[in-house]
């Protein structure tokens, strides 16, 4: 895409994980022709892993993917993930998904981190870092399909980013009370 003629031709970025018995790929294709995506697994410490990995997901803003991925989230919890607003390439938002995949759990002690659960995203808390950086929002589905709403992280930063990324203790607690 040579730039951006449209507002309503924004990219989005979905990180998604089904729940269901059906292939999500499977899913993806019968949604679009030739979706952009790839394992947010690969190249990571998680890549033996890949079959079970969640979806990295281009998507156009209002597109069909877009409006699916919106229905499917709210619904019954055959989906989960998160829709990332960004101005930055495909590359550069795979890559701060990839660099919180891996947190450090204590001494010596590290974990996948299922930030991309929106229960999990929901407990981080993320803080707002008050500067617009690779992500500028995430927007997630939060709680059952009666009872649940869109919730908008701006500016997020799900964990601390000096070194290794580590979780700060009440959001260990907060985790520790999550039940996926």
């Amino acid at each position: 895409m040579a730039g951006r003629s449209k507002p309503g031709d924004d990219i989005l970025y979905l990180i998604l994980e089904s729940a269901g018995r059906k292939s999500l790929l499977q899913t993806l294709y019968e949604q679009c022709e030739a979706p952009v995506w790839q394992l947010l697994f690969s190249e990571t410490r998680w890549a033996p892993y890949e079959d079970e990995s969640p979806l990295f997901i281009q998507v156009t803003r209002n597109g069909g993917l877009h409006r699916w991925a919106l229905k499917e989230l709210g619904r019954t919890g055959e989906l989960r993930g998160l829709i990332i607003e960004s101005d930055a390439s495909l590359e550069a938002v795979l890559q701060w998904a990839r660099a919180r995949l891996t947190v450090t759990l204590g001494d010596t002690r590290n974990g996948l981190l299922r930030f991309y659960d929106p229960l999990v995203w929901h407990r981080l808390a993320p803080h707002d870092t008050g500067r617009e950086g690779t992500v500028k929002r995430v927007v997630y589905w939060h709680g059952g399909p009666e009872d649940g709403s869109w919730l908008t992280s701006h500016n997020p930063e799900p964990v601390t980013m000096v070194g290794a990324p580590t979780l700060e203790a009440e959001q260990l607690q907060n985790l520790n009370l999550a039940r996926a």
